[in-house]
């Protein structure tokens, strides 16, 4: 009673009842004959299936791994992750290579066989590892490539520090991939390995395009193509044209990438392959984008999609679907692109792409944002968030934490926008980039600004980071900062110590925009501290700083701080001179605010002078102004 007979022809076969009945027989077997019946079982399967053994390579791999036969099960290993990756399941490929690596490490055998098929596993694990997007197992894989391929000039250590580069690149660590790029240069011309020379081209050429230098990006990209001429099949050559045609479209050489764009389509229509098409209506959807041509690039990506779906390539289909929402946005349909995204999300979850799927949700996100739509796009900018953080922590995961931050401060909420711009601080500060995590602790400490104990304590922080950087312009507006928050407290030496101490940051280093600012918040605190002498000091270097940056709107504030400094000592005369300067600049500003506010000044100095008429002319001016810009605090003053 614990088998039951399944099947009666070709012959009786049977099965376990219950599978705790299978685990409590195999585990009663001996160890030797586990093994041999897993030997039966695998040759078995060979013998019966002969023409069909590519279906049963899991199996097959299990079996012999189980029966020791290390030489077939590493085999079967190999053919059993390429064919999980034929079939899209890249996890699989991937716990199948896992595997197969330890079968090769007991296989044992000589130093160099046993190092060559490690290092054709690893290349195969480093590329589906980058597709699934889990770039820390990635960079550990590159790093024990390094240590098993010869450190002498080979076409195998090109390839791999060209898969470093590649990798550092798609994290935005672009100086560590130059470095990469050019070693595998530097290689691969050692010992004349054009094809590896080839690939280090392309990563330079597509590191160029990422940093929005097209023109860089031509030469590399060029000789990519040419090298592809002398031999390279239809598909690849298709690609690098490609390539080169995205920068060609960006740099608007619109009759090159048009010449391009009819080679591949041409290439294309030769390989008879449904992704090679795919990818021609694609690279000529963006063209017609760029070029002004909507409806032209509509039906490119349409065409695409349609060959997409009927290959059963729910990612391309994803990568099409995106492309047509973007330009349903840019042509005011906005339904049909929301309804389009929520396709392509939906096509990216079924082929299980995480970090498409982050993408795809984040342009999502991004839509709604410019539509006005700040609380429908945090969820889609949280999941994003979530699925990035699981692949790696780099410069995509922070920017789109810090969309995420701005999207809660649209949506008003403060607390949670703060957290993530402290979360972008943290995965900067984890990238090394100071830079960045400087500009979140800004960014956070401004959210702060009515809560002076808390924004202090940011702008604080964000001054060690500036002092560390060594950028004295981060440094003042760090100072500045504190200066405000001191001086609306009421603590105006405070206040003055840290406008000089901003003031002199920028003198150092000849930072000449905003010192002007900075210096017209020091002149007015000095004044209120009855510094006259000192604040006119201040101010007119002010005035000579706003003058050189030709800033006309803080010049005029440094005039007006300068009236107010005469007027506080009763130089009613030189108080007036300032304030007509002042309403000059205002007037030549276009600044009706700032004039409508000097006309009042020079209105109470005529009024101290003892100038009616002249008083109630300026009164009667400013009153105009204030009522044409609704400025009901100056109407009830200038009245």
């Amino acid at each position: 009673g614990l088998i039951q007979r399944t099947t009666l022809v070709p012959e009786p076969t049977y099965r376990f009842k219950h599978p705790l009945t299978l685990d409590v027989t195999y585990d009663s077997l001996l160890e030797r004959q586990r093994k041999e019946r897993h030997a039966l079982v695998g040759e078995a399967i060979e013998a019966i299936y002969e023409g069909r053994l590519d279906e049963f390579s899991e199996r097959l791999a299990n079996h012999f791994a189980n029966a020791e036969d290390w030489d077939r099960a590493v085999r079967y290993g190999f053919a059993a992750a390429e064919r999980a990756a034929g079939l899209w399941r890249i996890e699989a490929a991937v716990d199948t290579l896992e595997r197969t690596q330890e079968w090769v490490e007991r296989r044992g055998g000589a130093d160099s066989e046993r190092r060559a098929t490690l290092v054709r596993l690893l290349l195969e694990e480093e590329r589906h590892l980058e597709t699934l997007g889990r770039r820390d197992r990635q960079q550990a894989v590159i790093d024990e490539l390094l240590t098993l391929v010869p450190e002498q000039p080979t076409a195998e250590r090109a390839t791999v520090l060209v898969r470093q580069g590649e990798l550092s690149t798609l994290m935005g660590r672009h100086d560590a991939a130059q470095e990469a790029f050019a070693a595998a240069i530097e290689v691969a011309d050692a010992c004349r390995a054009v094809d590896e020379r080839a690939m280090a081209l392309r990563g330079v050429g597509h590191r160029f395009w990422r940093l929005g230098m097209y023109d860089e990006a031509v030469a590399p990209l060029t000789e990519v193509v040419e090298h592809d001429r002398l031999g390279a099949p239809p598909k690849v050559l298709l690609r690098d044209l490609i390539n080169l045609g995205r920068v060609r479209r960006e740099r608007g050489d619109w009759d090159a990438a048009q010449t391009i764009g009819d080679e591949v389509r041409a290439l294309a229509e030769s390989t008879s392959s449904p992704g090679d098409r795919q990818f021609a209506s694609d690279y000529m959807g963006h063209l017609f984008r760029a070029m002004g041509r909507p409806e032209e690039a509509l039906q490119a990506f349409a065409e695409g999609n349609t060959m997409a779906t009927k290959a059963h390539l729910p990612l391309r289909s994803s990568f099409h679907l995106l492309a047509m929402a973007a330009l349903h946005l840019e042509m005011g349909q906005i339904d049909e692109s929301l309804a389009t995204y929520e396709e392509a999300i939906l096509l990216a979850r079924r082929a299980s792409r995480a970090d498409n799927l982050g993408h795809a949700l984040t342009l999502q996100a991004d839509a709604l944002m410019t539509i006005g739509r700040a609380a429908d796009a945090v969820p889609s900018y949280d999941e994003a968030v979530a699925i990035l953080s699981r692949l790696a922590t780099d410069s995509t995961l922070s920017e789109t934490i810090g969309k995420l931050a701005k999207a809660y401060e649209v949506d008003g909420r403060t607390d949670d926008a703060s957290a993530a711009w402290r979360q972008v601080g943290e995965v900067r500060l984890a990238l090394d980039d100071r830079s960045g995590a400087l500009e979140a602790a800004e960014h956070e400490a401004r959210l702060h600004a009515g809560d002076a104990d808390t924004a202090r304590e940011l702008h604080k922080a964000a001054l060690d980071i500036a002092a560390g950087l060594g950028d004295a312009a981060a440094e003042a507006r760090s100072w500045n900062s504190l200066a405000i928050l001191a001086w609306r407290g009421g603590d105006l030496e405070g206040a003055s110590s840290q406008y000089e101490a901003a003031a002199e940051c920028l003198r150092n280093s000849d930072e000449l925009d905003g010192l002007g600012a900075v210096l017209n918040g020091w002149g007015a605190v000095l004044a209120e501290l009855d510094r006259h002498a000192d604040a006119r000091s201040v101010l007119l270097e002010a005035l000579e700083a706003n003058r050189r940056v030709e800033d006309v709107a803080r010049e005029a504030d440094s005039l007006a701080a300068l009236g107010a400094s005469f007027r506080a000592l009763d130089d009613l005369t030189q108080a007036y001179d300032w304030y007509q300067q002042c309403l000059d600049k205002r007037r030549a500003a276009e600044d009706r605010a700032g004039e409508g506010w000097a006309l009042h000044r020079l209105a109470e100095l005529s009024v101290e002078a003892d100038a009616p008429e002249r008083a109630e002319a300026f009164a009667a001016a400013a009153l105009t102004i204030a009522r044409e810009i609704q400025d009901t605090e100056l109407e009830a003053l200038c009245t």
